[in-house]
């Protein structure tokens, strides 16, 4: 198990950074071209024009989402691991 020194090196490495603005660059374009009947749309929407604006920024937002998932915290993710986790919690930043 990683210790919490480890954790915060692998949160704050500028790899983990890259992964995770274009997991969420990728999300947003797929959001952008899905269903209207999907569910909580109009909100993904909106996360989506808000990400676009700063991807950064809304990446370092959903990183906290990616460092609690102990497959990251092991160091060394995947690009699908990173894609697997921001889709997975899309709609917990789509709130507003």
């Amino acid at each position: 198990m990683p210790t919490y020194e480890q954790i915060y090196d692998t949160w704050v490495s500028t790899r983990l950074k890259k992964q995770i603005v274009v997991a969420l660059l990728k999300t947003c374009y797929d959001i952008s071209n899905e269903s209207q009947d999907t569910p909580n749309h109009e909100k993904r929407l909106r996360f989506v024009e808000k990400a676009l604006n700063d991807p950064h920024m809304m990446a370092l937002k959903m990183s906290n989402s990616v460092i609690v998932n102990p497959v990251v915290q092991q160091g060394n993710p995947t690009d699908d691991d990173i894609q697997f986790i921001i889709n997975s919690n899309i709609d917990r930043y789509a709130i507003e």
